[in-house]
């Protein structure tokens, strides 16, 4: 894996990898990923509304401070 200038990884390929993409007329698509509580999305909208229903859930463990 390799970081860009932001610190975030992504996988490269190798020589041989892409030379049997190009002799088989095969395109590889990046695809980012969100990971929330161990479930992974590919819609940023959807991880954010799992996120708050997470955050929501927990809010419900937290004390009332009563």
């Amino acid at each position: 894996m390799k970081k860009d200038n932001r610190g975030m990884e992504y996988a490269t390929l190798t020589d041989a990898e892409a030379d049997l993409l190009r002799s088989h007329n095969i395109t590889a698509v990046t695809v980012t990923n969100f990971s929330v509580g161990g479930y992974k999305y590919t819609n940023l909208q959807d991880a954010v509304a799992a996120a708050k229903r997470r955050d929501a859930a927990n809010d419900g463990d937290r004390p009332s401070g009563h």
